[in-house]
């Protein structure tokens, strides 16, 4: 409830029950427009193709990490995690963006560690 100063002017405990009731009506997701994909963990070769669906900043492991969800041509939806690689691209995507990412494999770097590397492209 708002009062004419915009002011919120609920309890806590009716903030509470709330946020209880919208919790508990929105069983599928964090939010009622949240759209998930499974985790893209592709082969060597690997080559996914598609439109991003969604964009976003996740706070996980102490800090935030960049995701986007991919629906394939076959209507599947994939969650790709940015890494180092990735990072240029998800720059240059938003929602809309088709996409195309193919995955190179297992790379050894410069000081000996080894990365994901992946080949990519985008048309916004």
């Amino acid at each position: 409830m708002v009062d004419k100063t915009g002011k919120n002017t609920l309890t806590p405990e009716q903030k509470v029950a709330a946020l209880k009731e919208r919790f508990m009506a929105n069983k599928g997701g964090n939010d009622a427009g949240d759209i998930r994909g499974e985790t893209w963990n592709p082969e060597p070769g690997d080559i996914l193709v598609g439109t991003v669906v969604a964009k976003r900043s996740i706070f996980m492991h102490g800090r935030n990490r960049e995701n986007i969800v991919v629906k394939a041509e076959n209507g599947e939806l994939w969650t790709v995690w940015q890494n180092k690689v990735l990072e240029d691209m998800f720059k240059r995507v938003k929602e809309g963006s088709a996409v195309a990412i193919e995955y190179l494999g297992e790379q050894e770097g410069k000081h000996g560690q080894t990365y994901k590397n992946y080949r990519w492209d985008v048309h916004e």
